[in-house]
């Protein structure tokens, strides 16, 4: 079978150096199309996006050809490019912090994973970085309760965020 056939998914996490609340509410779109442009540059493909004022979420699909460091350092130092040119004087104090965290997303779970990052504003309302970070790293997982009229739960335990049971 020649040919490379893949689905790799994969939800990246990266914050604002200190994690100042510097992104302001007006960038957030401009910046998911930012996001969204920077990847399929380099032949990937945005699939959701969550902007916060302090840190950002991009659930994306790789292309195996480029490593996923080298993604995430073109995206931050693209995007802060792109912050340069639409706010030079607010661009000068500016800066992402370094690394990030990602995990692996199976493709039958992506639905899940948009969810979670459409409720996101909702869930920083409970609860800051730090602690979904921490909840992330410990793989306290839930499927996310979608209803408008329910209220969002808060993370359980499954092993491995790909797995967790996607119901909707």
């Amino acid at each position: 079978m020649p040919g490379i056939y893949d689905h790799l998914y994969v939800h990246i996490i990266f914050s604002v150096k200190n994690s100042a609340s510097t992104i302001r509410r007006e960038w957030r779109q401009p910046m998911q199309r930012t996001f969204a442009t920077i990847l399929t540059i380099y032949g990937h493909q945005m699939v959701a996006s969550a902007i916060m004022h302090d840190h950002v979420h991009l659930l994306i699909r790789q292309q195996p050809r480029m490593l996923l460091n080298t993604m995430v350092v073109r995206l931050k130092k693209d995007s802060t490019r792109w912050l340069q040119e639409v706010d030079p004087e607010k661009a000068t104090v500016f800066r992402w912090q370094k690394g990030y965290a990602v995990f692996s997303v199976s493709r039958s779970r992506t639905g899940m994973v948009r969810r979670y990052l459409a409720h996101q504003e909702s869930y920083h309302m409970r609860m800051n970085l730090k602690q979904e970070m921490e909840l992330l790293l410990e793989s306290k997982w839930e499927d996310v309760d979608t209803d408008e009229n329910a209220s969002i739960q808060p993370l359980s335990i499954v092993a491995d965020p790909s797995e967790a049971q996607d119901t909707k």
